[in-house]
């Protein structure tokens, strides 16, 4: 399915002013009505890569099947990783059959990776405020989706549904010089993170995504999407 973001109700900073970090990047597929469930209480946003089907096919038989979980739906978040018509075509028949993929036409490289975080932020902000709580994991994570929602449900029993992020948090990291997470010093000069929350998997109230959404305008991009978001 192809999609149009709205305008509304999202600030999207198009006058520019202030802006360090746009996101300029155009919706190839998604699904606007995921969202459209009665009573819908969370929305699980998966990062993934085109050629992960497989992976996706075990989470919508899985833990993120909508049959065992109703009061929850799934989104798999990418980029364009290919100029192959063929696996956009793959990709288009299975955004028709599922109706839960969400792709920009950003490169799905790994130093991309926190362009899929805003772009969920983006789509939540403009088509689920009517969900209650919003999962992020990726698509190599189990999650005990009943463990969760319990625990999530007791929370909401007592009041914390607003302003909530949950998540592991990472205190004190290094900033890694050499390796995979390598950062040079004159991208972040300082010898530790800010304390943040792992990627694996957190869990935001809706009501923080667009806040987010909209603070993303306003710090400069970094390519390690866990530090960044």
């Amino acid at each position: 399915m192809e999609a149009v973001l709205p305008k509304n109700p999202v600030n999207d900073h198009e006058d520019g002013i202030g802006v360090v970090n746009p996101h300029p990047y155009n919706v190839v597929l998604s699904n606007p009505n995921i969202c459209r469930v009665k009573d819908l209480f969370m929305l699980v946003y998966v990062h993934t890569g085109a050629d992960h089907y497989r992976r996706r096919a075990v989470i919508r038989q899985t833990w993120g099947d909508i049959k065992r979980f109703p009061n929850m739906r799934v989104m798999f978040v990418m980029g364009k990783t290919s100029t192959i018509k063929s696996m956009q075509d793959a990709l288009q028949f299975e955004s028709t059959t599922y109706g839960d993929i969400l792709e920009e036409d950003f490169e799905d490289t790994y130093h991309n990776l926190t362009f899929k975080g805003i772009g969920a932020l983006k789509f939540i902000s403009h088509y689920c405020n009517n969900v209650k709580y919003v999962l992020k994991t990726d698509d190599d994570v189990f999650v005990n989706m009943y463990t969760l929602q319990n625990h999530l449900m007791q929370l909401e029993g007592a009041g914390y549904n607003k302003n909530l992020i949950l998540c592991l948090v990472w205190w004190k990291m290094h900033a890694l010089r050499e390796g995979k997470w390598s950062i040079p010093k004159e991208m972040y000069p300082e010898a530790l993170y800010p304390p943040y929350c792992s990627g694996m998997a957190y869990v935001l109230s809706t009501d923080v995504a667009p806040k987010l959404y909209d603070a993303s305008f306003f710090v400069k991009f970094f390519w390690v999407d866990d530090v960044y978001l």
